[in-house]
């Protein structure tokens, strides 16, 4: 039996044992060519956020005097005296700088123990890049082997090799979540290796998952990044061994990966013969060609921007020549790799989250108003959409011009003025100086009698003695002012009155807005327009049946990514107007990141499909899973024809930022959708819809330019109460109401407080052929001028628009959180709404209303306690209008903003007015929340309905209704993977769903 002493002193060992710190130590074990290395290090930067943190194992500052090597200076001539020498080491080489002390060690030694704590991090998982530098060659290295050891004290917990095949550069991860308290676990030990290690346990985990085996798609083009692997060693690079990256790729190919935007160089030749791996990443290529074909200024830090004429500027003449040039090239560009690399479409981005071409001026959007070009340009515009002097009850055309600078100096004019000015400031400083000087020389007294008259001259009129130096001092100031910075000269704030109509200038207002977007737009047309010619010509090729290069090379579409439509208020480039002009393929990225809203990709898909029906433009998507509900999201879209999907960004995790390649929920949900995809793919893939919408949707632009923050949110939640009711609808904007035949639709619905004069009439006389106009809020109040639409009153039914009433403001939603409604008063006396037979709503808006008198024969469908109409219907011709004075979608939405469920009876107030029009829904579930679409492909007429619930996860089986899908008896769910029964009741099939995720799709038997 053990004596109480001796365990009482093995615990104690035991305990200090615990206590020591964890400790990384590493040694070369191969290089080629060999020869002694340094270890270095760094994390973060490069792709992944911040600034690089880097250190380096082989670096330590002296603790003695190092004694030069036999080479430098001869044993025997070394006078040492009393110092002691150790003997150098034989297994470095060791070198000094004014600070550091460096070790070259050679291969087989361990570099000394470094604690944990000197990576500068503690948290999440930390992937280090580990470089070497060799004595001789550098970091010109090749098939390079690295042993770490993680000690606890001198034991030894883990010893690892991590292979760098083709370079120098090697991956180690420490999952530092996985210590307790700084102490080790079972788990951080596990877990602690090589980059190689890490990826393939994610391997392993997805290839664990049931859906494994299934097949993916093929025909959909599937998308991702995936960098990180250089040859040797520099930028970005944080690994040089292929057999890590080939095992991302594995890893992608289950996730139905079937192409690529960012990948190593090696997997891009492979995609280019053809070979191995790259014989499944050859269906989808997203790469970029030319931005703006025009010249703008270029910044860069430390140094003044550099400028040129004509820098964003589409009239000036440099430009006009330029501009087809720059597009031959970049489409040249683009078909020889379309030609040189076999991949089935190629989607090229112009420009990443596009701004207007006139910030890249020196004045940005003041450039319109102050340049002679521009200003011509606009004059055309304006006459082009056929307004005259009369529209703007202007004077002369030269009042005619952009108001963004309407009363700016252009840059270069400010600049001759300044330099005007230092010159003028140089010249009299100048001859101040050498008048002193002469009068010195010669002595003239005569000279200073005069200067000390003119002093005192001053000083009588009260006038300061000028300070010609300042004056120099002040005038280079603002000369480096504006070149540092492009602050532009305005004429004086005296002269700043215009000599328009309070009318004319709203209307120069809205003309301005437009001339910015789509001067911007359409520089982007000769593009589309060559890209579509190259198109045309392999179509011909293959209905031609020919076996030739055209044939075979990709297709092509030019994309720009703009900011979520969600986001902007009329301040930059639409979706709509900048597609009546610019690319040939529609791509958006879904940005929202508040559950709540995440139903609105519906919505922008839905504008996707308008712009691919009406404006024949293929339409791609970018999905951001770590923003969330990428199953749904993935989903609606392929529900609106895409047919390119692109996840953004998969990284990996250990070299970009951004990223969701280390996520393992969201890598499982991707894998689980491709399969749903790939089983569906041969009905969904080239599909339509098989009943098109018979409710169009309009957010008018006119509105965005004027309207306040409530009109402006009300549109979304109008949308999402019609998709909560199941009712599909088209977007479209004003452009489109004019130019196409709206007898298609039974309803058309605007959300917006302004529009364009010419489509509210064009609306007055489809509804008096049949049509039903539904609007709310402060609707089609006024029209591009801001004049009174006083026209649509008879048409509303309305006597009169009284006034505006607002208690409430409404925050615009900027892509993180949805804000609520905020109050800033008490609602108006009597403004609660009472419930009528039609409607059983009962509530006091939230937001505000509108105080009307109805006409003579208008029916109020709703009226507030006060007596005054709060829903009016009214018969016009042989259709009907319908008017909500107050905002129904922010009413809608008012729940939902406080975290709590939608109310069905504000739903009611959006859906009875298209249901009562003899609009019905085509699938019907019995969840609001469940959006179903129905897809008819193009070329075999098969049928998919698509699922997709915003709800997440029902914990209840869900009945269905489709309409017009003929006789079907059974439905094939691709996410349960079983058929389901299908009951016929008259035009409807009818069966239960008993389970529903995410999302699912359903082929019809």
């Amino acid at each position: 039996m053990l004596r109480l002493s001796t365990i009482l002193l093995c615990c104690t060992f035991a305990l200090a044992e615990e206590q020591e710190p964890l400790l990384v130590q590493m040694r070369v074990t191969r290089l080629k060519p060999t020869q002694p290395a340094r270890i270095l290090w760094r994390w973060g930067g490069e792709g992944l956020g911040g600034q690089p943190v880097h250190g380096e194992l082989t670096q330590y500052l002296p603790s003695k005097p190092i004694i030069p090597g036999e080479a430098d200076v001869k044993a025997n001539e070394l006078d040492t005296g009393d110092l002691e020498i150790e003997e150098k080491p034989k297994d470095r080489i060791t070198v000094q700088d004014d600070t550091w002390v460096y070790d070259y060690l050679n291969p087989g030694t361990w570099s000394t123990p470094h604690p944990l704590t000197v990576f500068k991090r503690d948290r999440g998982r930390l992937f280090l890049t580990v470089t070497l530098q060799g004595h001789e060659t550098a970091t010109a290295i090749t098939d390079a082997e690295l042993e770490v050891e993680l000690l606890q004290g001198k034991k030894s917990l883990k010893r690892f090799t991590v292979a760098g095949s083709d370079g120098p550069t090697f991956g180690v991860v420490l999952p530092y979540f996985r210590l307790e308290n700084g102490k080790p676990t079972p788990e951080f030990i596990s877990e602690f290796g090589s980059l190689h290690d890490y990826v393939n346990q994610k391997l392993a985990h997805i290839q664990s998952m049931p859906w494994a085996k299934e097949p993916v798609p093929k025909l959909y083009g599937i998308v991702t990044d995936c960098s990180g692997y250089k040859e040797g060693s520099g930028y970005g690079c944080r690994t040089s061994d292929k057999a890590t990256m080939l095992a991302e790729f594995q890893v992608l190919r289950m996730l139905g990966i079937n192409g690529t935007r960012g990948c190593a160089s090696f997997v891009f030749d492979l995609i280019r013969r053809g070979e191995g791996l790259g014989k499944e990443l050859n269906r989808t290529r997203f790469s970029s060609t030319t931005g703006y074909p025009i010249n703008s200024v270029k910044y860069a830090d430390g140094r003044p921007p550099q400028r040129s004429p004509g820098d964003g500027c589409p009239f000036h003449p440099i430009n006009i020549e330029g501009i087809p040039i720059r597009v031959k090239a970049a489409v040249d560009a683009l078909l020889a790799d379309a030609r040189a690399i076999p991949f089935h479409e190629v989607w090229a981005l112009t420009n990443d989250e596009i701004g207007t071409v006139f910030d890249g001026s020196p004045e940005r959007k003041s450039h319109m108003g102050s340049c002679p070009y521009c200003r011509k340009g606009f004059q055309d515009f304006v006459k082009a959409e056929g307004r005259t002097l009369k529209d703007f009850g202007a004077p002369d055309w030269a009042d005619i011009r952009a108001t963004y600078g309407y009363w700016a100096i252009s840059y270069w004019e400010t600049k001759r003025k300044y330099e005007a000015d230092v010159d003028a400031a140089t010249k009299a400083l100048k001859a101040e100086t050498e008048g002193s000087l002469d009068k010195n020389v010669q002595n003239l007294n005569t000279n200073a009698a005069d200067k000390d008259a003119d002093d005192l001259d001053a000083e009588i009129e009260g006038k300061p003695k000028k300070d010609y130096a300042k004056e120099l001092i002040d005038a280079e100031a603002k000369l480096k002012h504006l070149i540092w910075s492009s602050s532009v000269m305005e004429v004086p704030k005296e002269e700043q009155k215009h000599r328009l109509s309070p009318e004319g200038w709203n209307l120069l207002s809205y003309y301005s807005r437009r001339f910015n977007a789509e001067t911007a737009a359409g520089l982007f047309q000769q593009l589309q327009e060559r890209i579509g010619e190259e198109n045309a010509k392999k179509q011909k090729a293959i209905e031609n049946k020919e076996n030739s290069i055209t044939a075979r090379q990709s297709w092509i579409y030019s994309y720009a990514l703009r900011g979520n439509t969600f986001l902007m208020g009329g301040h930059s480039l639409g979706f709509f107007d900048f597609y009546q002009y610019a690319d040939n393929g529609f791509v958006y990225e879904t940005s929202n990141r508040d559950s709540r809203v995440w139903q609105w990709d519906s919505y922008l898909c839905d504008v996707g499909r308008s712009l691919s029906r009406f404006r024949n433009k293929q339409f791609a998507i970018y999905v951001k899973p770590h923003r969330g509900a990428p199953v749904q999201r993935a989903l609606t879209a392929v529900a609106r024809g895409v047919r390119s999907l692109y996840w953004y960004t998969y990284g990996p995790d250990w070299a970009k930022g951004d990223t969701f390649g280390g996520n393992f929920s969201t890598l499982e949900k991707i894998g689980e959708v491709s399969r749903i995809l790939a089983l569906a793919e041969e009905v969904t893939y080239e599909s339509d819809w098989a009943h098109q919408a018979e409710v169009a949707i309009v957010r008018p632009r006119t509105a965005e330019f004027f309207s306040s923050s409530a009109s402006w949110e009300n549109g979304k939640w109008v949308y999402t109460a019609l998709m909560h009711s199941h009712i599909p609808v088209d977007p479209l904007d004003e452009v489109l109401l004019l130019e196409k035949d709206l007898a298609r639709y039974k309803v058309i619905v605007i959300c917006g407080d302004h529009i364009r004069r010419d489509v509210a009439m064009k609306l007055q006389k489809w509804v008096n052929d049949g049509g039903t106009l539904f609007t709310m809020g402060r609707g089609m109040a006024a029209d591009e001028s801001d004049s009174p639409l006083d026209l649509m009153h008879p048409l509303f039914g309305l006597e009169k628009r009284i006034e505006t009433q607002a208690w409430a403001s409404v925050p615009r939603y900027g892509a993180t959180s949805l804000g609520a409604i905020r109050p800033k008063g008490e609602p108006a006396k009597g403004a609660k709404i009472q419930p009528s037979n039609e409607l059983k709503c009962e509530f006091i808006p939230a937001v505000g209303r509108e105080v009307v008198d109805a006409a003579k024969g208008a029916e109020v469908v709703l009226k507030y306690e006060d007596g005054h109409p709060a829903f009016i219907k009214n018969k016009q011709g042989k259709g009907t209008a319908w008017f909500a004075t107050f905002y129904a979608g922010l009413e809608y939405a008012d729940e939902t903003m406080q975290r709590k469920p939608f109310d069905a009876a504000k739903r009611a107030c959006i859906s009875m007015p298209v249901l009562s029009a003899g609009v019905r829904p085509v699938v019907d579930a019995d969840e609001p929340m469940v959006e179903g679409v129905l897809l008819k492909n193009s070329n075999t007429g098969q049928l998919a309905v698509v699922l997709i619930n915003w709800k997440f996860k029902l914990d209840r089986p869900m009945g269905l209704r489709i309409r017009g899908a003929g006789n079907v008896s059974k439905a094939f769910s691709c996410a349960l993977k079983r058929d389901l029964n299908v009951q016929q009741n008259g035009e409807f099939s009818e069966l239960t769903v008993p389970q529903m995720n995410e999302g699912d799709i359903l082929l019809l038997k």
